[in-house]
């Protein structure tokens, strides 16, 4: 298990450094969007559910909030007008961090966001629960009392208006609904339509 989960970090890093050196390319030109945060963001069907909208997409597969805070330049040189940030749930499995360590530092690349972009709206999205009957590997499981607790954290941490409750959305039985999953872990297209729904509806 401690190898198994060495080569994956070892994975994620290189996978990292790539999607960084992509997102170091990328243009700023009226960017309405930016979504911010892990593989729940990096597989979110963009092109396809935000069509007609300039929205740029990076989420990053495994990446954690240390890893999204070392990376908010390629953010903020977009100037966007607002920012969806998603993360957190890798942090207790490869940093080993608890919820209020995690709480913590998603607030601190909020106000980061919020010092280096005049303007700028930026809306923190709850963690979402896991289905752990369909996950494939325990190397990601994760404790949905965990993962709620991250949630009880940001909530009362975080102003109303910048808090996205989307758990409530997905779960079934205290876990992820497992018609809205792929693995376990990940939403399939039927996840995404709900999560895109009530995203959405706080955006526009």
């Amino acid at each position: 298990m401690e190898r198994d989960l060495v080569m994956l970090k070892a994975v994620l890093k290189a996978d990292y450094e790539r999607h960084i050196n992509k997102f170091a390319l990328l243009e700023a030109r009226d960017t309405e969007l930016v979504l911010l945060g892990d593989s729940m963001l990096a597989y979110y069907p963009v092109k396809r559910l935000f069509r007609g909208r300039h929205v740029i997409n990076q989420g990053i597969p495994g990446d954690t909030t240390e890893g999204v805070l070392n990376r908010l330049e390629h953010v903020v040189r977009l100037m966007p007008k607002q920012v969806v940030l998603h993360a957190g749930t890798n942090d207790f499995v490869l940093l080993e961090d608890d919820a209020m360590a995690i709480c913590e530092r998603l607030i601190t690349i909020k106000d980061a966001l919020e010092k280096a972009i005049p303007k700028v709206r930026v809306l923190v999205v709850s963690a979402l629960p896991i289905h752990p009957g369909k996950l494939k590997t325990a190397l990601f499981v994760r404790d949905n009392a965990k993962l709620t607790g991250l949630n009880q954290w940001l909530e009362s941490h975080l102003p109303p208006k910048q808090y996205v409750d989307l758990s409530k959305h997905v779960i079934r039985e205290g876990a992820l609904d497992p018609d809205l999953t792929t693995d376990g872990l990940h939403l399939n297209d039927q996840g995404y339509a709900v999560y895109h729904r009530h995203l959405t509806a706080r955006l526009w």
